[in-house]
């Protein structure tokens, strides 16, 4: 029974020491033609290379980052953009955070006048939590 109870212990607190971290987002991208069409970053310091195409980003929906533990969603239009990350701590428990007004400059896409490429301009930085 001790141990046990020692092991429940131990588990929570590594779970309440994990429970914040900083992340870096790198060579974002965002492709907006009435709707994101596909979006890509990366995730640093973990160096994790995220990307989703319309179907997976659609609603605000999350897109897993390859095999990793972390996943991502994207929402806006118009160059207003926010972002949310994920990462998965175990079953049930993990971390998010959200960055709004993301610093993208975005052009003409080629395929219409709704067509916009955007790209990351300017430093990204989360913190992300279980609270």
């Amino acid at each position: 029974m001790r141990f046990s109870i020692f092991a429940a212990s131990s588990l929570f607190a590594v779970l309440a020491a994990a429970s914040s971290e900083n992340v870096t987002v790198e060579d974002l991208f965002i492709r907006d033609n009435n709707g994101i069409q596909s979006a890509g970053l990366t995730i640093l310091p973990a160096n994790v290379t995220c990307s989703g195409n319309a179907t997976q980003l659609a609603g605000y929906a999350v897109a897993s980052c390859g095999d990793s533990v972390y996943s991502f969603a994207v929402n806006g239009s118009d160059s207003v953009y926010s972002l949310r990350i994920y990462e998965a701590k175990g079953v049930g428990f993990g971390l998010y955070g959200e960055v709004t007004d993301l610093p993208v400059n975005c052009r003409a896409g080629g395929d219409g006048q709704d067509d916009e490429v955007c790209n990351q301009v300017g430093t990204i930085e989360a913190t992300i939590s279980s609270g």
